[in-house]
């Protein structure tokens, strides 16, 4: 018997398209608006700042999606005049902008949000023939190229800061993964209850955990996700983090805190997108492990521990190869077993190195 990989209907099927995408835009809504609330209105009623530096996160937001449509739209202009073809342009097109917005800090120059939005809709969506058809997840492929350019801005924890933040944690240097200490990581901010809700310093839509978390179960009901892969990623990533803290005489707090912290949980739910993720239940068991271990290596290897995205890019070039994994294990599901303890253990040991090292 043959087994032949094939991408789901659902990704083909224009009407279903949609409903994915209004689905997706309906969850984004409560991050949007405690996003405006966090970074905007509380800013805004101290009124003792200048308008730009109130309202700047809202226009982040606002050019990348502007920036996402037109070049989707100028695209599409020109295919259909080489072509002969018309092509109406669906409402989603700005989704590549706007996920690559709620990633960004909150300070980034509008500049570099152009450039990222139209490398996110140009390289990582359209020229590969839209969603549906890409490689790469888009935002992650225009965050990725933004790192390259302009590392040092996406590095500097004050980018991160809307101006109440900027009083209050003026004091306060950039999340030091690899210092496994509550008062150090955690207590400058208050407790986890404060990463658990997003009262943190941190990208522009990514730090209220609890939001991501109710869209995760969400969109793994509606079955707009693949609910193996988010899971897989994380358990991985509490399991090595638990490794390297009890190595350090440290509790369970560290694990929970690497998920709360940072874009990590956001990117598990909203980074795995169905197109750029295997198609087979074993093949998204191992890409969120290898996910899980790349991550945890950057986190705790590199000067810049928001580079993860770079780790979502890493395993998109290597869904093939998964699925045609999970291919085999359906063949002889004894298979399947041997190649996620194999992943399992590669973890561990993975995890036993960084906690020498750091």
């Amino acid at each position: 018997m043959k087994y032949a990989i094939d991408s789901g209907p659902h990704i083909r099927d224009e009407d279903s398209t949609d409903l994915i995408y209004k689905r997706l835009l309906l969850v984004l809504i409560p991050l949007l608006l405690f996003s405006v609330y966090k970074n905007v209105f509380l800013v805004f009623i101290e009124n003792k700042y200048p308008l730009l530096d109130v309202f700047y996160p809202l226009i982040v937001i606002i050019v990348a999606c502007i920036t996402s449509f037109f070049t989707e739209r100028i695209y599409l202009k020109i295919e259909s005049n080489r072509l002969g073809y018309k092509k109406n342009l669906p409402f989603y097109s700005i989704i590549p902008g706007l996920f690559l917005s709620l990633l960004l800090p909150i300070n980034v120059p509008i500049y570099v949000v152009i450039l990222g939005a139209i490398v996110a809709t140009l390289f990582g969506k359209m020229i590969y023939g839209g969603f549906g058809e890409n490689l790469f997840n888009p935002a992650a492929l225009g965050y990725v190229i933004i790192i390259l350019l302009f590392g040092s801005l996406l590095s500097n924890f004050s980018n991160y800061l809307n101006p109440l933040e900027l009083e209050k944690y003026s004091s306060v240097v950039t999340l030091d993964y690899t210092s496994i200490n509550y008062n150090n990581l955690v207590s400058p901010y208050g407790n986890l209850f404060n990463f658990l809700f997003g009262t943190v310093p941190g990208s522009i839509g990514t730090t209220n955990a609890f939001l991501i978390l109710l869209s995760f179960v969400f969109l793994s009901i509606l079955k707009v996700i693949k609910w193996k892969v988010t899971l897989s990623y994380l358990l991985t990533v509490f399991i090595m983090t638990f490794m390297i803290a009890s190595n350090h005489g440290e509790g369970i707090w560290f694990p929970i805190f690497n998920l709360l912290s940072g874009s990590l949980l956001f990117i598990a739910v909203f980074m795995t997108d169905p197109v750029t993720t295997p198609t087979t239940s074993v093949g998204q068991i191992l890409y969120g492990l290898g996910l899980g271990v790349l991550t945890v290596c950057v986190r705790f290897l590199t000067d810049n521990p928001e580079r993860i995205l770079v780790a979502v890019i890493l395993m998109n070039i290597l869904v093939l190869l998964l699925d045609r994994l999970g291919v085999k294990s359906k063949q002889d599901s004894n298979y399947g077993y041997i190649f996620v303890l194999i992943g399992v253990i590669f973890a561990v040991i993975v995890s036993y190195f960084v906690s020498r090292t750091i």
